[in-house]
């Protein structure tokens, strides 16, 4: 019995966790570069592929990446075991931009000068949804497809990725990950 009532109290106490960290950091202007580096080679070492890298206007932007949850439980996007299962469940792809910006909101290209420079990351989780399933509840062998030849007209397409919401855990783990690489470097330095 008690151990019982151990695993009960280890299973509820697994999902609290502390809040989550800051989404974005701040570096010096002239250390831009280096972070820039340090944010490129992190998303590179996460497994992602990068599908924008635009130096002057400070963005990156990655291809979605898939993980499968359960199946892969040492990739750091899955932060809980919930996420975990959602991830083993369904599709899920991750997207993650990360945004250099001067406090006046431009990017580290412009002409204004400033001595620091805030680091943004924005993880965005989608899902595949697919208009027109009709699912049945006696057998999912039996389920069907309808075509609705208004949504083509409304750039709604058959298995088209739309947004979830944001994966604030992933995001601040990442900003710590890119922190944690540019302290090093500091470390480094005589």
């Amino acid at each position: 019995m008690r151990w019982f009532l151990l695993i009960t109290a280890a299973c509820l106490f697994a999902g609290c966790r502390a809040p989550d960290g800051p989404r974005s950091f701040v570096v010096p202007a002239s250390r831009y570069a280096e972070a820039f580096d340090a944010a490129r080679d992190e998303l590179r070492r996460a497994g992602y592929t990068l599908e924008r890298v635009d130096v002057v206007n400070g963005e990156l932007l990655t291809d979605p990446k898939t993980v499968a949850g359960l199946a892969t439980p040492f990739e750091p996007e899955s932060a809980s075991l919930g996420q975990m299962v959602q991830d083993t469940v369904n599709a899920q792809p991750r997207t993650v931009r990360v945004t250099f910006r001067d406090p006046t909101g431009a990017g580290p290209g412009s002409t204004a000068r400033t001595d620091e420079i805030t680091a943004s990351v924005e993880v965005v989780l989608w899902r595949l949804r697919r208009p027109g399933w009709r699912l049945e509840t006696e057998s999912i062998r039996s389920s069907s497809y309808w075509i609705d030849r208004d949504l083509a007209s409304r750039g709604v397409r058959f298995g088209m990725r739309v947004p979830m919401r944001h994966d604030a855990p992933f995001a601040a783990e990442f900003a710590g990950r890119v922190r944690q690489r540019l302290a090093l470097a500091d470390a480094e330095q005589p």
